[in-house]
């Protein structure tokens, strides 16, 4: 159903051009009912909230066919994804090409409402916000420091710092964190600090309710994503996703073919219908294969820190934190290339399975020797 309303909405703007009749009528309407507001900045809010009313219209009935066969709540669920869309580190991470679309819409309107022009002033514009996001928002997502309380000295202090080593990174402070919960387990162990990663923030619900071999076992996971470089990788491969997808997107609106293919009058080249028609026309396409770059880069980051931890002996340990996850009772074993295209990490089952392979391959390289001096 959401695929057939995706097919319908390229199918109006390729073939019936209605985003050069939208943008008519939007203007017919501007100058009928607000003849004080006919610049282009107005004119572009109207016929993106245009859109926005066409494509609830159009996805409304998907909303009602799942409550009616899933026994969903409509509204529920409706607002389930709305606030899911539009966190800002799920918009940062998996879906780069929104992002990168939200971004420049939001760019070309602020452009418009300054009378700057955009062509001229896009990539001092991109370079800010990059600029931004890399210094600023890494700055103010710490942890607030009245939540924070530093571990006494002791064994599973020790014992961490001795991970940390082992993972090659210098270890300054681990802290006891309070405040909201994590859903994910894994979550409740973080490293945190800027511009170093290089203190440890482990939840005080995991001090009260788990065995200090699981607190171990969760710290060295979260070690293993450090010695393998997964934030860095994952940084620096977004940054890559953002660049490229940014430039698709300035060169099919900043070029007049691209208006005359879609039959706007000459000489009118709107921004903002543009970067509608690339959303909806190209980027689906943009996104799948940037979004299975991403998911296999972030499955392929889970299990390397799941290899570290079985490596330092917490495999079974780690198993045992997995299982208690919330995902972990309500999961469903599904085929793994549907699971790289619908998951950015991989299934509990698949990382369980992992580490009982892990477990096996050890077990089998410690009783080697042995077997191999009984048959000499």
């Amino acid at each position: 159903m959401k695929a057939s309303h995706s097919m319908l909405l390229v199918l109006l703007f390729v073939k019936i051009d209605v985003g050069p009749w939208l943008w008519d009528l939007v203007g017919d309407f501007q100058i009928t009912f607000l003849p004080s507001f006919t610049n282009e900045f107005w004119r572009s809010c109207l016929f993106l909230a245009s859109c926005l009313f066409i494509y609830l219209a159009w996805s409304g009935p998907n909303f009602i066919i799942r409550s009616m066969a899933l026994r969903e709540d409509v509204r529920e669920s409706f607002a389930v994804r709305w606030a899911s869309t539009w966190r800002l580190h799920e918009l940062a991470g998996d879906n780069v090409v929104p992002t990168v679309l939200l971004f420049v819409t939001l760019s070309v309107l602020f452009c418009q409402v300054l009378q700057l022009n955009f062509n001229k002033n896009c990539i001092e514009i991109f370079a800010a916000a990059q600029l931004a996001f890399v210094l600023i928002y890494p700055i103010v997502n710490q942890p607030k420091k009245e939540n924070l309380l530093l571990m006494k000295p002791g064994n599973l202090s020790d014992e961490i710092h001795n991970l940390a080593a082992s993972a090659e990174l210098k270890l300054k402070n681990i802290y006891i964190g309070s405040g909201p919960l994590p859903t994910n387990i894994e979550d409740r162990v973080q490293n945190f600090g800027w511009p170093r990663k290089n203190n440890l923030l482990i939840h005080e619900s995991l001090i009260k309710r788990c065995t200090e071999e699981d607190i171990k076992a969760l710290a060295a996971q979260q070690l293993g994503c450090w010695f393998y470089g997964n934030n860095i990788r994952a940084f620096f491969v977004s940054q890559i996703v953002i660049t490229h997808t940014f430039s698709m997107v300035m060169i099919f609106i900043r070029q007049k073919s691209s208006y005359s293919q879609w039959n706007f009058p000459a000489e009118v080249y709107p921004k903002i219908p543009a970067i509608v028609l690339f959303s909806i026309c190209f980027a689906p396409v943009t996104w799948l294969w940037f979004t299975l770059q991403m998911h296999y880069m972030h499955r392929k980051n889970a299990f390397l820190a799941d290899k570290f931890a079985a490596t330092q002996g917490y495999s079974s340990e780690l198993s045992t934190m997995l299982s208690k996850n919330p995902a972990a009772a309500s999961e469903t074993k599904i085929d793994w290339i549907y699971s790289l295209y619908h998951n950015s990490t991989p299934q509990i089952s698949e990382r369980l399975e992992a580490l009982e392979k892990a477990r096996e391959d050890e077990e089998g390289a410690i009783s080697l020797p042995s077997v191999v001096d009984e048959k000499h």
